[in-house]
């Protein structure tokens, strides 16, 4: 395999794994990643930019219109200049659809990497639906960012490998849970406290476990609280005493903040997948996930890395709490489980798998 070109316009910390990891899976060849020059970010730089010995980075000029960023001429001059084996596209945007029609036009092996199929399309507009489906057509094959897109919007078969949204295990260590038996039990959610999320939906089963044990808990909110909302709803259910809001953290310190707790929870409503349950998976949380995310699928084995979760349904959703709060030696056995869980999906184990299945499609 000599020269691979991910055209990708997203930036995030667990992109960043995999495409590290997956430089170094090809290393007798070389990776290239092309994205839009000044693209905002979530994120700081640190996080989001891999590095490797025959990773290139090429910050691409783009032309915003509407809102969105079409490339220059420069993208295909850098494409005709490195002459990639296969381009691989992050998502079907106005930028990334550059490398695509490059693909084609030169008659290359072209796969995408995305969050969306057909069980989750009713997460999204009619127009982008509409956009995958045209654009799906022309694609080789499908790197599955989540279960859902294993299955193309396009209907059409193409070869698919899963790598959902992971970080690499071998930069995690979980903490010697030595105080696993003492109480608070403390259960941690990571995201913007909002609607979507599902906070109000983890107050209230919060609210009803208050009064369902006596055993001592928490909850931990990590994200930005816009407007005060989520405290307030705190106040509202006399839930001050037992609930923390660190703020919004990235790298070390957010990754000592969910590995201090005792359970990881992911209320949400909507997600088409949630790399952050990975994280917890390897820091090893158990489990407590919303059903209404994709990361539900893959890693929560019922009972065993943890819970899947029906947030609206606050009774049961407080009775599963329960159950971790009372039982110290459950949350031990799921605490090994899901980090083997974290381990099995990492960014290097997924990173081995795609260029397995790149030589195998497409004879790289």
């Amino acid at each position: 395999m000599s020269c691979i070109a991910i055209v990708t316009r997203a930036r995030a910390p667990y992109l960043r794994d995999l495409q590290e990891a997956f430089a170094q899976e090809i290393a007798a060849g070389s990776l290239h990643i092309l994205w839009p020059d000044g693209e905002p970010s979530d994120f700081d730089d640190g996080s989001t930019t891999p590095q490797g010995s025959n990773l290139t980075i090429h910050a691409i000029s783009s032309c915003p219109v509407l809102g969105r960023r079409f490339p220059s001429g420069q993208m295909w001059s850098i494409l005709d200049n490195i002459q990639p084996d296969l381009v691989w596209i992050h998502e079907f945007s106005p930028f990334t659809l550059g490398g695509l029609l490059y693909a084609k036009r030169h008659r290359i092996p072209v796969v995408e990497s995305t969050e969306v199929g057909q069980s989750n399309a009713h997460f999204f507009s009619a127009a982008v639906r509409v956009w995958h489906f045209l654009w799906g057509h022309l694609v080789d094959g499908i790197i599955a960012n989540a279960p859902a897109a294993r299955n193309s919007l396009s209907g059409e078969r193409r070869p698919v490998v899963d790598a959902f949204h992971a970080v690499d295990s071998r930069h995690f260590s979980p903490p010697a849970r030595l105080d696993v038996d003492s109480a608070p039990t403390t259960f941690v959610v990571v995201g913007k406290l909002i609607a979507r999320k599902g906070t109000d939906l983890l107050l209230k089963a919060a609210s009803r476990l208050r009064q369902l044990t006596d055993t001592a808990f928490r909850i931990r909110f990590v994200g930005s609280d816009p407007g005060g909302w989520g405290r307030s709803l705190v106040t509202q259910l006399q839930l001050d005493d037992c609930v923390e809001f660190p703020g919004f953290l990235q790298g070390d310190a957010l990754m000592q903040t969910i590995a201090s707790a005792d359970a990881f929870v992911l209320p949400t409503r909507q997600d088409t997948y949630a790399a952050v349950v990975h994280e917890a998976a390897c820091l090893g949380l158990p489990l407590l996930v919303s059903i209404h995310a994709g990361a539900c699928e893959a890693l929560v084995e019922e009972g065993t890395t943890g819970s899947a979760i029906d947030p609206e349904n606050t009774e049961t959703f407080a009775q599963t709490m329960k159950t971790l709060c009372e039982d110290p030696e459950l949350r031990r056995s799921m605490s090994q489980a899901s980090r083997a869980a974290g381990e099995r999906f990492s960014a290097h184990q997924r990173a081995a798998a795609i260029t397995r299945w790149m030589h195998h499609e497409f004879s790289l």
